[in-house]
């Protein structure tokens, strides 16, 4: 570590870096300080359950309200409370907004989607921070460094050409796609074969190339003919790829394969590369788990003269402790201090890392004056800037049962049952049908020609998904569908969304109480001059339409069942719609990064907090402006970005 003065209590400490949390942003972190020779402390909420639903790559849905993983966020989509929404919980206040508390996190839960997302998100940093390490050429590096790619493979010309620049000591030549092959992450993408041996399935494939040629012009024919020779290929090409390099420079909007963290037919996470740096160095990493981190420790008071540093964390241990479980604990934790050497670094997502420095007398002045709270630093961005996705769901019947389908539960077995045939499979051999997300195709769309990037990725899944809802993945609240083989939902994700006006704000000083949470959709953000958004979800939403006539036209789809045509025929019923019924699942930006004169930010291009010493934040909450398409893989990517960071401003 840097010879700097530690503080006496600083002395005893046996860590050089506490990280608190250890999903998306401060899992791969950990590992890589780890292995680059520092003594790291993971402290994680959550304990080290990963059930069956979480290793199985089809069972995402049922992990995200498994009891042993699950924290239930119930939050707000606009301060109107005359909104209607049909997923609205009378009894918590709120929409259910799944995260998970274990290690791993909601990575643990997550549909393992994994696409790298446009150059310009990061682009867009090094131009607000003048930083150009945040550049987007810079910044593909780390996606190539943490993927191991098992769906492309490198050619023997590139292996060899490789080897000889190995041997004239010249660094390797990146691959045309920029794919990684060595990396923590594996990548894989479902076999779209397997789509072609259920006709129903094949016929909504085939009906969204059609929509695709018909939106792009007779110049895409060349295009969907390769595709459609490809399926029966040996090979899945690169130009379908949405993590190809020069594909995405070339020709962004598309069909294209869905790439998803999946190794062995299993899901594949920081979980895997955490516990594989702890048994290579039991030494350097020590986790922590079923410790809530309640405080920061500085070393001094507020109020007294100097920058605050940073020293240490105060914890409650105990199972079930943040009131965010399903059965939160009515035992209080034994509560107790543990001190670094070095950092302490926040990675719990975008709730839990503005809450954690509220409670440390990190925020905005007003708010923490008002809870009693002791200013340490007045910083009003924390907990402002919340941004997500607006996602929106058609669903429809098909003619047939999905014969892929067939005497499926897509779930565990009840107590007692045997498996299904697609599970018993998956535990025998993993391989089948389990070993998918459920993705069937997506297509990537621009909502106007005019932008630089595609803004809307459509996708389409078999069964009923409109949101999430207590017991939506059981469909318990919709008990008739529950056991229907042929719905389809087609699904429309909004990306890079205008509206920057969501809040995290603290209910009150107890460390185990959830943060208020609104997002202030729509006409209540900062949107709803230019409705840019709701322009955009209406387009992927008429999209999604045009495929469906063209199925309905080839006899395979009956008709609509959410919503229902007759009340969606006109454009404004169908913005009240989208109103009414989006949601979003990527919470991000409550910590944003910063211009030195921005008074809204909270941190430095290097991930430090302003105002005090040896804090940083690395998660889904740093980001200025919501990236990318999936933010998993943006925020895996700031990880491996803070790891050299870190690693440079503390070598050993």
């Amino acid at each position: 570590m840097r010879n700097t003065a530690l503080h006496p209590k600083q002395h005893a400490a046996e860590h050089d870096f506490i990280i608190i949390g250890s999903g998306a942003g401060g899992g791969p972190l950990a590992a890589n300080l780890a292995r680059n020779g520092f003594r790291v402390l993971v402290l994680e909420a959550g304990g080290w359950d990963e059930p069956e639903v979480a290793q199985v790559p089809a069972f995402h849905p049922h992990a995200s309200e498994h009891p042993d993983l699950s924290w239930e966020f119930f939050v707000k989509h606009y301060a109107n409370p005359n909104q209607p929404d049909s997923k609205w919980d009378n009894t918590r206040n709120g929409i259910f907004y799944p995260r998970a508390a274990t290690v791993g996190g909601c990575t643990l839960h997550n549909a393992m989607i994994t696409i790298c997302g446009p150059s310009g998100d990061w682009d867009e940093i090094a131009q607000i921070t003048k930083d150009n390490s945040w550049s987007g050429e810079r910044m593909r590096s780390y996606f190539e460094r943490l993927e191991h790619c098992d769906y492309l493979h490198k050619s023997f010309f590139e292996k060899l050409w490789n080897k000889i620049r190995y041997i004239l000591g010249i660094a390797p030549r990146p691959s045309r796609g920029r794919h990684g092959y060595h990396g923590w992450l594996h990548t894989a993408v479902a076999d779209p074969k397997l789509g072609m041996k259920d006709e129903q399935l094949a016929g909504e494939i085939l009906s969204a190339l059609l929509a695709t040629l018909i939106d792009q012009g007779t110049g895409a024919i060349a295009t969907i003919e390769s595709f459609i020779m490809d399926l029966f290929g040996d090979k899945v090409m690169s130009r379908f790829d949405p993590n190809d390099w020069e594909t995405m420079k070339r020709r962004p909007e598309g069909v294209m394969l869905v790439p998803i963290a999946v190794r062995n037919g299993q899901r594949n996470s920081p979980r895997d590369y955490l516990l594989q740096v702890q048994n290579e160095y039991p030494e350097r990493l020590t986790i922590w788990t079923e410790t809530l981190v309640t405080e920061i420790i500085f070393d001094r008071e507020s109020g007294e003269a100097g920058e605050p540093t940073a020293i240490g964390v105060r914890f409650l241990r105990g199972k079930h402790l943040y009131k965010a479980h399903p059965e939160p604990s009515s035992i209080a934790g034994t509560s107790g201090e543990v001190y670094c050497r070095g950092e302490v670094i926040l990675c719990g997502g975008a709730y839990n890392t503005p809450q954690l420095l509220k409670l440390s007398g990190i925020g905005p002045k007003t708010e923490l004056e008002n809870l009693q709270i002791k200013v340490r630093v007045d910083l009003p961005g924390v907990g402002a800037n919340l941004q997500d996705r607006y996602e929106i769901a058609v669903i429809s019947e098909v003619e047939k049962d999905f014969v892929l389908l067939k005497n499926l539960a897509m779930g565990e077995p009840a107590p007692g049952q045997p498996p299904d045939a697609a599970l018993k499979e998956w535990r025998e051999n993993k391989t089948g049908l389990y070993t998918s997300n459920a993705v069937i195709v997506g297509i990537l769309k621009k909502s106007r020609p005019e932008l630089p990037a595609p803004d809307l990725f459509i996708f389409a899944v078999p069964g009923f998904f409109k949101g999430y809802y207590k017991g939506y993945s059981e469909d318990r609240a919709n008990p008739d569908l529950a056991s229907k083989h042929n719905l389809l939902t087609w699904l429309v994700m909004k990306a890079h969304t205008k509206n920057r006006a969501g809040t995290v704000t603290l209910r009150s000083t107890d460390p185990g109480d959830v943060p208020e949470i609104n997002f202030h959709y729509f006409y209540e953000g900062t949107d709803r001059d230019k409705d840019e958004d709701l322009d955009a979800l209406v387009e992927g939403f008429n999209f999604i339409r045009k495929i469906n006539r063209i199925a309905k036209e080839r006899g395979a789809v009956k008709g609509e069942i959410w919503p229902r045509p007759d009340d969606n025929q006109d454009e404004a019923t169908i913005r009240d719609f989208i109103m009414r019924e989006a949601w979003g699942h990527h919470a991000s930006c409550s910590c944003p990064i910063g211009a030195d004169g921005d008074p809204m930010a909270v941190l430095d291009s290097r991930f430090r907090v302003r105002g005090v010493r040896n804090l940083r934040v690395v998660d889904a909450s740093v980001f200025p402006r919501i990236p990318g398409i999936f933010i998993v893989t943006n925020v895996y990517m700031i990880s491996e970005k803070a790891s050299d960071v870190i690693a440079e401003d503390n070598r050993i």
